[in-house]
C-alpha cells in the first residue's frame, strides 16, 4: 500500500504543479482554454490529494508534517485563486 499512496501523491503534486503551468499561461495570453484547462487539472488534482491524504490516515503510511497531499491541495487550489484575482482585478 505504501508504493500506491507514494504514486498516488506524485501524481497529486504533478497534476497540481502543471494545472499551476496552465494558469499562468492564462496570466500571459488570456485565453478561455487556458482558464477551463487549468480548472480541470485543479480539479483531477485536488481529487488525487484526497485520495492520497485518505489512504495516508487510513493505513499511516506517512507521519511527515507536510505530505505530498498537501502539497497537491496546494498547487492545485492556486489556479482558482489566481483566476479569481485576475477576474476581479480587471473588473474593477
Amino acid at each position: 500500500m505504501e508504493k500506491t499512496t507514494r504514486i498516488v501523491g506524485s501524481l497529486a503534486i504533478a497534476i497540481g504543479l502543471f494545472s499551476t503551468t496552465l494558469t499562468s499561461l492564462f496570466l500571459i495570453k488570456p485565453l478561455r482554454l487556458f482558464v477551463f484547462a487549468a480548472i480541470l487539472t485543479g480539479l483531477a488534482g485536488f481529487i488525487c490529494s484526497n485520495i492520497y491524504i485518505f489512504l495516508n490516515l487510513r493505513y499511516r503510511v506517512s507521519e511527515k508534517r507536510m505530505t505530498p497531499g498537501m502539497w497537491g491541495i496546494l498547487f492545485s487550489s492556486a489556479p482558482i485563486v489566481l483566476i479569481l484575482v485576475t477576474k476581479l482585478m480587471h473588473k474593477s
